[in-house]
């Protein structure tokens, strides 16, 4: 119903009252009509009628909603009523998601009891069940986990119940509700009895749902047939847990069968784990059931978790099944390992058995060839002599066809190379020049030099770098070198290219991590870790992104410092600040850079950010000489490592350096230039002195 109909309602009733004044219902007329009302429940509607009550959909006037209203049926005896009013008291005592709440209680004008609770919308699991078992077309889509999942807020509700002392006695298909959303409720509790022996102050929840009463009102009646256990039949034998337990295993095995409980003794093919909690739940005699509800509720849970129930006992092969489907990937890999190894051995095995029949046969030849190597060392020497003069004859044909060969190629070749590593010297150089480098390799190129020209190899090495992956592969098809691993990566990134010409952050990232696993699995191994920084320096010349550039680096330093997982890396684009931190990073170079005798000299990769500022906290660093080439105005090193500062004497930049007082000695800072201002801080205080 509208809230505004509600509010309508309320000034209608409000003009059926004695006038107020003016005043008062200027100020408060929704107060003065809740004062002046006389009637509180309005629009009826019978939604149900039962062997003792009937149940109307009613609007609470007082507070706005639509409530469900039960009280006896017309006719119903007086004397009567207390058992009507002893339902309403053990609903009104209970407290649980699962169950309905009770509203209010009371004597109506024909001095009749009534109570009202909340009004619920769904439908009985019975007609759930129903519309699957005709594969309805619009039935809703209930999977058996979903099944489950609802019989599992069925066993907590009664679990509930059965700790505050109070059994149902009619659980069914037919008293439970599953709303809209997904909400699940124990219905009709008008037959439910409190243990014998138990007070009222240990009573607990009991729902009453308008919309499921049936005919199933009458406190007479304990049980329904298929669903009741069977010592329910005798009406003098003491109610306990186990008759409820019973039921819930019936309703279980229709869940997971679509078949009514009378068929249950025909063993339909359902899981082992399920049958095994259905017949526990369902044995003839109460001893051999479930202790308790919440037993049950354990062994549903496991098999809902992929583990087997407690009550299956299942063997070693079953467990193992049960293990593998909830570790479906791990064993996989787990079991391919194996293989991988077995396999392995089984190869070298066989290579040995190989190796040693092929020494054997060779010894045996060797004392057959020693006994002819006389007689045929005179051949031998005449042989090589003609070998020789012809290798002779061949060397001055191929010096004469490599001099024809360099004088169109070997300046490009030479000069394009250059071009390329001074680019780790310094990344400022032009790409404008590099494109003219480019150009010239294509004048030389289109002569059509021979195929094992490694200008045609550095052709393609030069468009990798650039991103141009699609187009290195008419030269790789000419000469491909060792350069087969790029080749193979050209071909699966060229398709993720972006609309700049330009990798997304994502796909480049994983370029490097490629590159670098190539350089650590793929035999023979090569060393692309120089490639892997011009690939960088390349693109960031390029990326007009600094926070994207600022991730590259990191990435290709967690390389660098492959035990580096955990440490911080904090880029402030706006103060151009930079903040690092962890344990085991040893180094701002790329990958495997030798510190001796190095063909290009050795530059921090964080100097692709340009930073101002670097705030260090890393006791592992290799020395301040990992800083060079950097152009800082701040450099914070109370957490750096204990190392000489002479390698900040290259930072012309360099105006304030701050460190942790007693951290270096006066003679250690002396070294510094005056133009550095050395600011010194108390340890752990953060405080300048």
């Amino acid at each position: 119903m509208p809230p505004s109909s509600q509010f309508v309602d309320l000034y209608d009733l409000a003009d059926q009252v004695e006038p107020a004044t003016e005043r008062q219902l200027e100020l408060s007329p929704l107060y003065q009509a809740l004062k002046s009302s006389k009637i509180r429940y309005t629009r009826w509607e019978s939604i149900g009628i039962g062997g003792m009550k009937e149940v109307f959909r009613v609007q609470d006037q007082q507070m706005e909603r639509l409530v469900a209203l039960a009280r006896p049926k017309k006719g119903f005896q007086p004397e009567r009523y207390d058992a009507f009013l002893r339902e309403a008291h053990i609903t009104a005592r209970l407290d649980h998601p699962n169950i309905i709440k009770l509203f209010d209680m009371g004597i109506d004008e024909q001095e009749r009891p009534y109570f009202t609770m909340e009004f619920k919308r769904g439908q009985s699991l019975r007609a759930i069940l129903k519309s699957l078992k005709t594969n309805k077309e619009d039935s809703p889509s209930y999977s058996r986990t979903r099944l489950l999942t609802i019989f599992v807020r069925v066993c907590e509700a009664v679990s509930y119940a059965h700790s505050r002392h109070v059994l149902h006695l009619d659980l069914k298909p037919e008293n439970i509700q599953v709303g809209p959303f997904g909400e699940v409720q124990v219905c009709d509790w008008g037959m439910g009895e409190i243990e014998h022996g138990e007070s009222e102050e240990h009573l607990s929840e009991a729902l009453l749902d308008p919309d499921l009463y049936g005919g199933q009102l009458d406190p007479a009646i304990k049980g329904t047939p298929g669903y009741m256990a069977p010592e329910q039949e005798n009406p003098m034998a003491p109610k306990t847990p186990q008759n409820d337990i019973f039921a819930l295993g019936c309703i279980l095995y229709e869940l997971v069968t679509l078949r009514t409980p009378s068929h249950r003794d025909k063993t339909p093919p359902i899981s082992p784990a399920l049958a095994a909690i259905v017949s526990k739940a369902c044995a003839q005699k109460p001893l051999e059931r479930y202790e308790s509800v919440e037993e049950l509720l354990d062994d549903v849970n496991l098999h809902l978790t992929g583990r087997s129930p407690k009550v299956e006992q299942a063997g070693f092969f079953r467990e193992a099944r049960l293990f593998y489907r909830r570790n479906k990937i791990s064993s996989l890999v787990a079991l391919g390992s194996c293989i991988v190894l077995l396999g392995a051995g089984l190869w070298f095995t066989q290579q040995l058995r190989v190796s040693y029949k092929a020494k054997t046969a060779a010894l045996a030849q060797s004392k057959l060839a020693l006994n002819s190597a006389r007689r045929e060392k005179q051949e031998a020497d005449l042989a090589r002599k003609n070998a020789e003069e012809a290798l002779m004859k061949y060397q001055q044909e191929r010096e004469f066809s490599s001099l024809l060969i360099d004088r169109q190629s070997e300046s490009v070749l030479d000069g394009t190379l250059l071009l390329i590593d001074n680019l780790v010297m310094h990344e400022a150089v032009s790409l404008t020049a590099l494109d003219n480098a480019m150009e010239e390799m294509d004048k030389v190129l289109a002569t059509n030099p021979p195929a094992n020209e490694r200008l045609w190899t550095l052709k393609a090495y030069t468009l990798f770098m650039q991103q141009r992956f699609a187009e290195t592969e008419p030269f790789y098809q000419i000469r491909e070198g060792d350069q087969s691993d790029l080749r193979n990566l050209a071909r699966e990134f060229a398709p993720k290219l972006g609309e700049n010409g330009l990798l997304p952050v994502d796909d480049f990232l994983d370029l490097l991590t490629r590159l670098a696993k190539n350089d650590d699995d793929v035999p023979p191994k090569r060393d692309r870790s120089p490639f892997m920084e011009k690939l960088v320096i390349y693109d960031s010349l390029r990326r007009n992104n600094q926070e994207e550039t600022a991730r590259i680096i990191e990435h290709l330093l967690r390389i660098s410092n492959k035990y580096w997982t955990t440490g911080l890396w904090d880029y402030d684009l706006e103060e151009n600040a930079l903040t690092v931190q962890g344990d085991h990073l040893y180094t701002f170079y790329r990958p495997r850079v030798p510190h001796r005798n190095s063909a290009y000299p050795n530059l921090c990769l964080l100097r692709l950010l340009h930073p101002k500022s670097l705030t260090l906290k890393t006791k592992n660093l290799r020395g301040y000489k990992q800083l060079t080439g950097l152009d800082l105005q701040k450099l914070d090193i109370r957490q750096g490592p204990q190392a000489p500062l002479t390698p900040l004497l290259g930072m012309k930049s360099l105006q304030e350096l701050v460190v942790e007082e007693g951290q270096f000695t006066a003679e250690e800072l002396g070294v510094l230039p005056d133009s550095v201002r050395i600011i010194e801080v108390k340890p752990a205080t953060g405080i300048v002195p």
